[in-house]
């Protein structure tokens, strides 16, 4: 069975207490050919604000915006089901987000350089609280894009979680930084 995990990958365990009085007329949940009432919250498989989208990998869910096009990418090596990573393409091709989020470690094979055609700008590695980070910077050789990503892997609990954007030009990075901000916080993590 999967159960949550936090975005820094620390397992919780969360007891739920549920309340045994049965439902009034007017607390009964709207049927499903109606939304909910203004007051109620979406259903939990929903995002709350209708300009984004939910995406579930074999081990993560993610909201993205809801104009951009989901692409799978590397299927899970853990699962039967699911991807371990996806790309989301703006309608322009203008901006891609990217989430490399598996159950535990891998390779996010998708990302790689291809040095035909890309060369790489920066490269940083540090160690934060344990874990193994690293932010790189690649760039398009004839200019037509620069993608960046952050790489953090956990040795303790053996685990790796990669965001990475892919933008035309700085005014283009500029335009969508909130909404990527909102990407990577929305991040939900699964385990076995």
């Amino acid at each position: 069975m999967k159960h949550l995990l936090s975005r820094s990958l620390v397992l919780a365990v969360v007891a739920v207490a549920l309340g045994t009085a049965s439902l009034g007329a007017a607390d009964q949940p709207p049927a499903a050919d109606q939304p909910p009432a203004a007051n109620q919250a979406p259903a939990a498989d929903q995002p709350s604000d209708p300009g984004w989208k939910k995406f579930q990998g074999a081990w993560f869910e993610i909201l993205y915006p809801a104009t951009f096009t989901a692409e799978p990418s590397l299927k899970s090596t853990t699962s039967t089901e699911g991807h371990d990573s996806a790309f989301f393409v703006s309608p322009d091709q203008a901006v891609a987000f990217y989430v490399f989020s598996p159950q535990w470690n891998g390779d996010p094979t998708d990302i790689l350089l291809k040095p035909e055609t890309e060369k790489q700008v920066t490269f940083e590695e540090t160690e934060k609280d344990g874990k193994k980070v690293r932010t790189c910077t690649i760039a398009a050789k004839d200019g037509s894009y620069t993608r960046s990503y952050e790489d953090v892997e956990d040795p303790m609990t053996n685990t790796r979680l990669v965001f990475g954007i892919r933008y035309r030009d700085e005014k283009v990075l500029e335009q969508y930084q909130a909404q990527y901000k909102r990407f990577r916080e929305s991040l939900v993590q699964f385990a076995d």
